[in-house]
């Protein structure tokens, strides 16, 4: 019974290995994608689109990433460098804060912002879930 129990738990915390590698080379990948590109862009879009379930969830993250990045005093919402600053993985979701770097208000100042990101596993691929975008806090 003992042994049973034993294999079961690392068969669980080989699943969620699994599960935290794959999740961590989507955040890498999404990073490598969004950098360099102007967050505004429609061709940015299309190359985003793959790591959103509906076109709505990409639209919302848009917002919310402009919203961040004037919040934070980018001049303009393009991202210079991005990368996985911490990932955790809890069964089929995964929380990944990113480092966005860009332009500051003057050329050579540059301004950083950490976004956090909510994955969610569906049909064995990683999808950034769609953040909320209107601030419901009174």
């Amino acid at each position: 019974m003992f042994k049973k129990a034993l294999i079961f738990i690392l068969g669980l915390a080989i699943a969620q290995t699994a599960y935290a590698q794959s999740a961590g080379t989507a955040i890498n990948k999404f990073c490598s994608v969004l950098t360099d590109k102007d967050i505004t862009s429609i061709r940015t879009r299309s190359v985003l689109m793959p790591f959103f379930i509906s076109e709505n969830d990409l639209s919302n993250f848009i917002v919310y990433m402009n919203v961040k990045m004037e919040k934070a005093g980018f001049k303009r919402f393009t991202v210079y460098t991005c990368k996985p600053t911490d990932i955790k993985t809890n069964g089929i979701n995964a929380d990944g804060e990113l480092e966005i770097t860009g332009e500051g208000p003057l050329f050579f100042l540059k301004k950083h912002v950490l976004v956090s990101t909510l994955w969610i596993n569906k049909d064995d691929r990683w999808y950034i879930a769609s953040p909320s975008v209107i601030n419901t806090d009174k």
